[in-house]
């Protein structure tokens, strides 16, 4: 399923709770697709458990809507959200994310400034791929990118709540499905930079704003991607 090393839980940490943010992991980054069913068995050989946590996590995840069970099969990843589904979800990220660019505008690092300006690199240089038809759109370091800017953000934003739920919020959109096209990769390219300049200053106004307009242009550029 995937060639990514799977971190061992840490000492302490319920068996159950290290399946279930492994599973969301691997929706968000597209290790499990939409529609795809769960095999625990592998699954489970995969993070080095016995499949019995896992099993008990299924149901957790399928009350905050990541998988859903099917009669006499088990569980599979939730399909694409569509229609009222999209436009709730996105009108969540429009309340969530800003905040967690406001918050981690106050106390932005050096090290966090890197790896955003490194995250926006991966845009600029895929999108130029993307034109000269040498890089999919389907684009694996596309999405990872674009995760690590979001998941930077929400990470230092002081509020664990927050963070978590905009971890989940991304996670049911099944962002890393999205197929850029050249012009796309450009505009996000530049939506982040705006943001990542309002952070060198810690201006958190400027952050939010800045967010908040990404979160909006993302709103119009992937409607029509999602089923209505």
């Amino acid at each position: 399923m995937s060639d990514e090393t799977i971190s061992p839980p840490h000492d302490g940490q319920n068996l159950a709770d290290f399946c279930m943010q492994n599973v969301i992991h691997h929706i968000r980054t597209g290790q499990l697709k939409p529609g795809e069913w769960i095999n625990v068995e592998k699954l489970a050989r995969e993070l080095a458990v016995s499949p019995t946590p896992l099993r008990e996590s299924l149901p957790r995840l399928e009350a905050e809507g990541f998988v859903v069970k099917n009669t006499n099969r088990g569980f599979s990843v939730a399909s694409l959200v569509g229609g009222a589904g999209f436009d709730s979800a996105f009108a969540m990220r429009e309340l969530l994310e800003p905040e967690a660019a406001y918050l981690t505008a106050q106390n932005c690092t050096d090290d966090m400034i890197e790896a955003l300006a490194a995250s926006i690199d991966v845009f600029t240089q895929t999108a130029r791929e993307l034109e000269l038809g040498t890089a999919h759109p389907l684009n694996r370091e596309l999405t990872e990118a674009d995760a690590i800017f979001h998941d930077i953000l929400a990470d230092n934003c002081g509020n664990h709540l927050l963070s978590q739920s905009i971890h989940r919020m991304r996670a049911h959109l099944h962002l890393h499905a999205y197929p850029f096209t050249h012009e796309e990769a450009s505009e996000v390219s530049r939506e982040h930079s705006a943001i990542l300049e309002a952070l060198r200053h810690h201006d958190s106004d400027a952050a939010r704003e800045a967010m908040s307009q990404h979160i909006i242009a993302a709103r119009q550029r992937m409607r029509s991607f999602y089923p209505i």
